[in-house]
């Protein structure tokens, strides 16, 4: 008789499908994982059985850019895209009893050295693939710091009535002297005491 189970716990999922006189191998890994587009990660998937039982690792899906190796359980991914995948590791004894673990991935894919921010997610932050956002520099904005600002002035960091002139290299703007009567860096200026 087979009989399949499904535990969740701390966002973990495991299914074990095995018959009710044998006990299904136990697997061991991250919860989450937190990766970014082009760079490398790796770690390691572990299995156990209380019934010692030759146990075998394997992966559903390998993702594109990705190795598994069952025998020492080491996953190494470099992320060439960012799309959805699921991540899903299994268990499986020498009596065909299976666990099943999916780990959770976080994607950063900034553009133009924006850094990740794996505390903040851009659409659904419920699924077991989940894209985070970026913070990016000042001369970058859009979700993924895909849009160069091409004129620091815009926003009118100057103190009124101060000239701003943006500049390229490095990024940024150059304000003015203050006017007449107040002293200070033309972004700030101040009344003479």
């Amino acid at each position: 008789m087979f009989v399949s189970n499904t535990k969740a716990s701390n966002n973990r999922s495991f299914t074990a499908l095995f018959s009710s006189d044998n006990t299904p191998p136990e697997i061991s890994g991250p919860d989450e994982v937190n990766v970014t587009l082009n760079e490398k990660t790796h770690f390691y998937i572990t299995s156990t059985d209380a019934d010692n039982d030759t146990v075998t690792l394997d992966i559903e899906e390998l993702p594109p850019g990705a190795n598994f190796n069952s025998s020492t359980g080491h996953f190494e991914w470099t992320p060439i895209n960012a799309t959805n995948i699921t991540l899903e590791f299994i268990a499986t004894d020498t009596k065909n009893a299976s666990t099943v673990l999916a780990v959770v991935v976080n994607m950063c894919k900034c553009e133009n050295n924006g850094e990740c921010d794996f505390t903040e997610f851009v659409g659904d932050s419920t699924g077991s693939f989940r894209v985070v956002g970026c913070n990016c520099s000042e001369q970058y904005e859009g979700t993924f710091c895909e849009t160069e600002i091409l004129d620091a002035c815009a926003d009118e960091p100057c103190y009124d009535n101060v000239t701003c002139t943006s500049q390229s290299n490095p990024y940024g703007f150059q304000c003015g002297p203050c006017p007449a009567g107040l002293t200070g860096d033309g972004q700030n200026c101040y009344g003479k005491c």
